[in-house]
């Protein structure tokens, strides 16, 4: 969500199974930390 050109929250999908019964939650952008790693092959831990 963005409110003044900054971005006031990130908005989620958590839970569910096989698209059912996911809900959606709004997340703090403080608690969120985005890493990359290349060493890592596409859909591996």
């Amino acid at each position: 969500m963005v409110s003044q050109g900054r971005a006031i929250g990130y908005i989620v999908s958590v839970g569910g199974f096989l698209g059912m019964g996911g809900r959606k939650v709004l997340v703090d952008p403080a608690s969120v930390t985005v890493s990359y790693n290349a060493n890592v092959s596409a859909g591996m831990p």
